[in-house]
């Protein structure tokens, strides 16, 4: 019943009318196409951005060696407290990375799997 009222409306329009809303209608799924590529192009290169930041390589070793340290308390040679700043190893900044790849892998299963976001 709905659908024929909106069936007489759309008939009792003029030509021009239906050509110009139409035209509208066009530029407004333009302009959402246009946008959704953009978009599209944008998590493109954030998502390149984020594999390369997670992959072992000279570019990630150089960026990242020396920036994670971490403090050992002892003793020097005269008896006193000290604490020496440590590098956190390649092999170990490697295994992070691993880590950090492998939870991404399986949240991206579970929200293809579940079609949602939410783990």
């Amino acid at each position: 019943m709905e659908e024929s009222r909106i069936m007489r409306t759309e008939r009792n329009k003029k030509p021009l009318e239906v050509i110009a809303e139409l035209e509208t209608r066009n530029v407004e799924a333009d302009i959402t196409i246009k946008q959704l590529l953009a978009d599209n192009a944008q998590l493109s290169a954030e998502l390149c951005r984020l594999k390369e930041a997670l992959t072992p390589s000279v570019d990630t070793r150089s960026a990242y060696i020396g920036t994670f340290v971490y403090l050992v308390d002892g003793f020097d040679d005269d008896g006193n407290a000290c604490s020496d700043e440590v590098c956190v190893p390649w092999h170990a900044i490697k295994d992070i990375m691993q880590v950090i790849r492998e939870r991404a892998a399986v949240k991206t299963l579970l929200f293809n799997h579940r079609g949602e976001g939410k783990t």
